[in-house]
């Protein structure tokens, strides 16, 4: 991984991790940056997930739904990331980037992928790719870390190009993280660095995103009555939402976000996690287990989302309904058990759990809900294969759909 990822908050320890996960909370975590992400970002690229249903529809033909969540996750991520022209200017890093990260995965399952990668052209191809998105990235990385220091040298005038704050207190959205990164490192000559930091928070963000997006659809597809329930609170929603209303528990998409929730929890973007003892010392766990030098943990999101014991006996079921704080959850033996909304985050480690845990959380349900909403009330989607045929999970660092989800839509009657 190191190849790609290089010193991204996903590889490293100690300083360069820690200035990394103080970046990311100061520019994921903000009630300004997530009203910036909100109200502007995921607006101005409404199209990169409107217009492949429209084409679609005006041929009459399939479409992978995954593959937009994808491409929208992409320009969305990408200019938080890095800067506000990212889908102007990413074309020759996307195809790069996509075939990096796909022969990045395969090493997974390749022990040979060393010798492999020396003999076939693939391999010759994936560093001409990591060399292309390297360089992608220290170029934008560097134009940002020009103009941010001007901008405190006083050389550019902001109010000229856009203001850090406007008048609601929205906060720009020209490259929120790197703006932070650049504060926590310094502005320096250490572009690689910075471009590493970002590329590794783009692909995260962007995967697990597009990835639960695609999940939820599944399950709505495979569920008419849950899709038609959707559908009504979404046609009874208002108009203009707050930033906050589109993840309120109790909101008026209190159903939308129970249905995302019960995807998330059926099927969690990163399905297995292994962490490793890198240091010379044994650790010890919450309940005095030691792990020593060079062992493994490994538990799977996955599995703890199907457990009889933590979720009742109806946990492979998807029942967004669960989540509704009425609810009492019991276990086959009438035992009560700890509701979906009251577990820790260690039950419920879709976003990961403790130091570690997602910075982009909030962020990722928010543009979970606004592209749901956005999907929903426009279009009627029809499931190209059989509902009764699960999907099964690809071969990936995370969760995609294997041979995605293909659909047929057609624009809604009522609207």
């Amino acid at each position: 991984m190191n190849d790609l990822f290089g010193e991204g908050i996903i590889l490293v320890q100690g300083h360069k991790w820690k200035a990394q996960r103080l970046a990311g909370q100061h520019a994921f975590s903000s009630n300004a940056n997530l009203q910036s992400f909100g109200k502007r970002i995921l607006p101005r690229h409404l199209n990169t997930l409107l217009a492949p249903f429209e084409k679609a529809i005006a041929r009459d033909e399939e479409l992978d739904v995954q593959e937009v969540a994808y491409d929208y996750a992409m320009v969305v991520f990408g200019e938080l990331a890095y800067d506000s022209d990212f889908a102007r200017t990413s074309a020759g890093f996307t195809a790069p980037f996509e075939r990096a990260s796909t022969v990045t995965q395969d090493r997974f399952t390749n022990p040979l992928y060393r010798l492999t990668e020396r003999l076939l052209p693939s391999g010759r191809r994936f560093q001409r790719d990591v060399a292309d998105v390297k360089a992608f990235g220290e170029h934008l990385v560097k134009s940002m870390s020009e103009r941010i220091k001007a901008e405190e040298e006083g050389k550019v005038d902001v109010r000229g190009v856009e203001s850090l704050n406007d008048a609601e207190g929205i906060t720009t959205s020209q490259g929120l993280l790197l703006r932070e990164l650049v504060k926590e490192h310094g502005h320096g000559d250490d572009y690689r660095f910075l471009a590493d930091a970002c590329l590794n928070f783009l692909t995260a963000g962007k995967d697990t995103t597009a990835q639960a997006l695609a999940w939820t659809l599944y399950e709505i597809l495979r569920n008419p009555a849950i899709y038609a329930e959707l559908q009504t609170e979404i046609d009874k929603a208002p108009t203009e939402m707050q930033v906050s209303d589109l993840t309120a528990v109790e909101g008026p998409l209190q159903y939308t976000n129970a249905v995302i929730s019960e995807a998330l929890r059926l099927h969690p973007p990163v399905p297995l996690e292994i962490h490793e003892n890198t240091t010379s010392a044994p650790i010890a766990l919450a309940d005095g287990s030691l792990v020593g030098p060079a062992e493994i943990v490994l538990w799977s999101p996955w599995a703890m989302g199907r457990s009889t014991r933590i979720w009742g006996e109806d946990a492979a079921d998807f029942k967004p309904s669960r989540w509704f704080p009425e609810v009492q959850l019991r276990t086959a033996d009438g035992t009560n058990i700890t509701h979906p909304l009251k577990k820790s985050a260690f039950e419920f480690p879709v976003f990961h759990a403790g130091p570690r845990s997602c910075l982009g959380k909030n962020l990722a349900r928010i543009e979970l809900a606004y592209a749901l909403v956005q999907l929903v009330k426009r279009y009627d989607m029809v499931p190209t294969w059989p509902i009764n045929q699960d999907k099964s999970v690809g071969t990936a660092l995370t969760a995609p759909i294997l041979g995605g989800l293909w659909v047929r839509a057609r624009h809604r009657r009522k609207m």
